[in-house]
């Protein structure tokens, strides 16, 4: 459950950023660059921190799983 909230704000913060290119690239102001590269940086960043949370549950043991196998 958690991860469908992340997602969709994830999804949520990209479209604002998109809408605020838009905006910013109509009117005329100093932000087009800014949001432009918040935009192209934003997925990456959430790319790499989802890659590197997979390669710490990868290796992590979890003393809670480990305790349960010694029970049965």
């Amino acid at each position: 459950m958690v991860k469908r909230i992340l997602a969709g704000l994830t999804i949520l913060i990209i479209v604002g950023l998109i809408i605020g290119m838009i905006v910013s690239a109509i009117t005329g102001n100093g932000y087009f660059l800014g949001f432009l590269f918040a935009t192209m940086v934003f997925p990456v960043i959430v790319y790499v921190i989802v890659w590197i949370r997979k390669l710490i549950e990868k290796y992590h043991v979890d003393p809670d799983k480990e305790q349960k196998k010694d029970q049965i």
